[in-house]
């Protein structure tokens, strides 16, 4: 028992001597969504900002083309709402997103 952890503790030593420790410092990527040590499962404030908040018009044009709508383009793009249009089985539909978290559909003309 006591020969497993000395084994445990040698090879633990000698992957920290090539830079596979964990309690080894390293260098902390630049930027500003830097990583910092944190708790896992949260989150630095300027990662969650960064993200953007509302409908993006290039994330809208993206679920109008899911949706269905061929050659989408943005119309319109306020502080309330992103509307696109686009052809769909040979006719113009406009749909209305709204300016929150995910792009919810608001009315399909």
């Amino acid at each position: 028992m006591v020969m497993k952890f000395v084994r445990l503790a040698l090879a633990a030593a000698a992957l920290a001597g090539f830079g596979f420790g964990a309690g080894q410092a390293t260098a902390a990527p630049s930027g500003p969504a830097a990583a910092v040590a944190t708790a896992p499962g949260t989150m630095l404030l300027a990662q969650r900002y960064e993200r953007g908040r509302g409908c993006e018009p290039r994330r809208a044009l993206r679920k109008a083309y899911r949706l269905g709508l061929n050659r989408p383009v943005i119309v319109r793009d306020n502080r309330n709402v992103v509307v696109v249009d686009g052809r769909k089985r040979g006719r113009v539909v406009t749909v209305r997103f709204a300016q929150a978290r995910g792009c919810p559909v608001l009315r399909i003309r």
